[in-house]
């Protein structure tokens, strides 16, 4: 179904399955590990194949972008510092004065 391991352990409603008995399952017996990759493989497979067929592709995007982000992850954009002057060009340094003084007395 493509649930998290963590969720599909906990949907077993016992407290003994979880995520550190899982990892213990797979020390003792290997096998498991192939079995169960197959099956995320064979999940990814068909779900990605749906979403290709699908005339939106922004659900493709979407999975690829959070699933896959390494290789398909966006790329954060540019950062802005903004600092604040105290300086408005093109307007007197009296007025603004003025105006401080006046906003300061309408608080």
């Amino acid at each position: 179904m493509g649930l998290p391991l963590e969720d599909a352990l906990a949907k077993e409603q016992d407290p003994s399955i979880n995520t550190e008995s899982w990892a213990k399952a797979i020390k003792r017996h290997p096998q498991f590990s192939a079995v169960y990759n197959s099956a995320k493989g064979s999940f990814y497979d068909e779900a990605l194949r749906r979403l290709i067929k699908d005339k939106n592709l922004k659900w493709l995007c979407w999975v690829l972008e959070r699933r896959h982000s390494k290789d398909f992850g966006r790329t954060p954009g540019p950062t802005v510092n903004v600092t604040q002057t105290q300086e408005i060009v093109g307007v007197p340094n009296e007025l603004l004065a003025r105006a401080r003084e006046y906003a300061r007395n309408a608080k």
